[in-house]
C-alpha cells in the first residue's frame, strides 16, 4: 500500500494546501486538495473517494475533480455518513449551476455515484476493506480503517481527544492523523474537536497497552 500526501494544512496558500490524501493512486482519502495537487492523467486514476466530513477544507475539490470526469468520460464512487452526502449533494455539488453530478452523463453512468455508509460495518472499496468509526469532531465525522489484505492503515481525519477507543477495533500497521495544536493550545484543540502531540502521545500508549506495539508508520497531518 502506497500513500501519498496532497496537502495537510488547514490554510490554502501558495506553498500549503488543504487536506487530501492518495492511496495507490486510485483511492483518495478526502478531498480538500485533489485538483490542486495532481496531474490530468493522474486524476483521471482516481476511482473512489472516502470522506471523512462536511467541513470545506476535506471535500472542496469533490467539485473540480467531477468536472475533470466528466470531461474524461470517468465514474468515480464517493463515500461518507449520510449528514457529509447531504452537504456534498446540497452544498458542494450545485445541480442548479453545474448539472447533477449523480444523472449525467446518465443515472446509469453517472460522474459521482454517492454512497451513504454506516458506521462500525465493512464495506469493501476497489480492492480495500473499509470500515467507518465515529471520531469526535465540530461536525458528525469519521476515520477510517483500510485494509488491502497485507496493509491496514487507519486515516483519522479531523478528530478530538479519544482515539484511544479505536484501538479495539483497528490495530494498524500505518496511523495517518492530525495534529493542528501545539499542547499550550489544548483548550482550542479541546474546543474545536482536534488533537496535540501530547493527546496522540497518549493515544499511542493507549494502541500498545491494548496491542503491545506501535504502529511502524506514523504521519502526522493537517498541520497549521
Amino acid at each position: 500500500m502506497q500513500v501519498r500526501i496532497l496537502g495537510s494544512h488547514n490554510g490554502q496558500t501558495r506553498d500549503t494546501r488543504f487536506a487530501g490524501y492518495l492511496v495507490d493512486g486510485v483511492l483518495a482519502l478526502d478531498a480538500g486538495t485533489l485538483t490542486r495537487a495532481l496531474t490530468a492523467d493522474e486524476l483521471r486514476r482516481i476511482k473512489a473517494v472516502l470522506l471523512s466530513h462536511r467541513h470545506y477544507d476535506h471535500c472542496i475539490d469533490l467539485w473540480p475533480l467531477a468536472v475533470n470526469a466528466r470531461r474524461s468520460g470517468t465514474t468515480i464512487d464517493v463515500f461518507g455518513i449520510p449528514d457529509t452526502m447531504e452537504f456534498v449533494a446540497w452544498s458542494l455539488i450545485d445541480s442548479r449551476n453545474t448539472g447533477d453530478f449523480t444523472k449525467t452523463p446518465s443515472p446509469q453512468n453517472p460522474v459521482l455515484r454517492h454512497h451513504r455508509i454506516e458506521t462500525m460495518k465493512q464495506f469493501p472499496v476497489l480492492d480495500y476493506k473499509v470500515t467507518a468509526m465515529t471520531v469526535p469532531h465540530g461536525v458528525p465525522g469519521v476515520g477510517y480503517s483500510i485494509s488491502d489484505g497485507k496493509t491496514e492503515l487507519f486515516y483519522t481525519g479531523d478528530t478530538g481527544e479519544g482515539m484511544g477507543a479505536f484501538w479495539k477495533y483497528a490495530a494498524p500497521q500505518a496511523l495517518l492523523t492530525e495534529v493542528t495544536y501545539d499542547d499550550a493550545n489544548a483548550d482550542k484543540a479541546a474546543a474545536s474537536g482536534h488533537i496535540t502531540p501530547r493527546m496522540l502521545g497518549e493515544s499511542m500508549a493507549q494502541f500498545k497497552e491494548l496491542r503491545g506495539f506501535y504502529p511502524p508508520h506514523l504521519r502526522h497531518a493537517h498541520l497549521p
